[in-house]
């Protein structure tokens, strides 16, 4: 008797089924490996553009731009959680004959470091340099990230918008948040927390009170 060694119609069609299975697992980790990588390219940008600000802050100095000389007092980024979208920002009042004294300041003055109501004068480039106009290139996007959350070490806070500027010169964070209705600035009792959130995956960004990063 001769042996048939041929698939049959069902056994072919089997085979195809698993085979169209596999590949559609396949493909959707995939998609999902993709995402998640986007996810913590966010991450890792937000937190490399923070420690950048914190830099500056603490190097402070003087800039040249359009013939004015200025004091670098204080540097950061301002966060939208609606449009999900953080830009890089700079406080720097022009220099004179006198000194500027940036810790008198930051001390007397905090209002003027407050980005999430005010526009600032000044802001960094994705290539670093300084300019007073902000170009679509230069805001840096978090689409891949589902909810963006700050925090205090005592309470989750709601809002629109939100500063993170690192004074000079020695990095201490003044951080206001912004709501529908009003602005309010954040007395540091200890951490600042900045939570991204995609599906179940979550990661933070730790900011204490002597102006150290930190992220998990």
């Amino acid at each position: 008797m001769k042996n048939n060694k041929a698939f049959t119609l069902l056994e072919s069609t089997i085979i195809l089924l698993i085979t169209t299975i596999i590949l559609g697992i396949t493909v959707s980790i995939s998609g999902i490996n993709k995402i998640f990588r986007k996810f913590q390219e966010n991450i890792f940008l937000l937190n490399q553009d923070l420690k950048q600000t914190l830099r500056i802050a603490m190097e402070s100095g003087e800039f040249v731009l359009n013939n004015t000389t200025s004091t670098i007092c204080g540097s950061g980024l301002v966060i939208s959680r609606e449009n999900k979208k953080y830009f890089k920002v700079l406080y720097a009042t022009s220099s004179t004959s006198t000194v500027v004294n940036c810790l008198d300041i930051s001390s007397t003055s905090p209002e003027v470091f407050n980005f999430a109501i005010y526009t600032p004068s000044f802001y960094i480039s994705q290539n670093d340099n300084y300019i007073t106009t902000l170009n679509t290139e230069d805001t840096r996007d978090l689409s891949f990230v589902d909810n963006i959350k700050i925090a205090t070490s005592s309470a989750y806070i709601d809002f629109n918008t939100t500063s993170v500027i690192f004074t000079a010169p020695y990095g201490e964070p003044i951080i206001y948040y912004s709501t529908s209705n009003s602005s309010y600035k954040i007395d540091l009792e200890n951490n600042f927390y900045i939570i991204l959130i995609k599906n179940n995956e979550t990661a933070t960004i730790t900011i204490s009170k002597a102006g150290k990063i930190s992220s998990e």
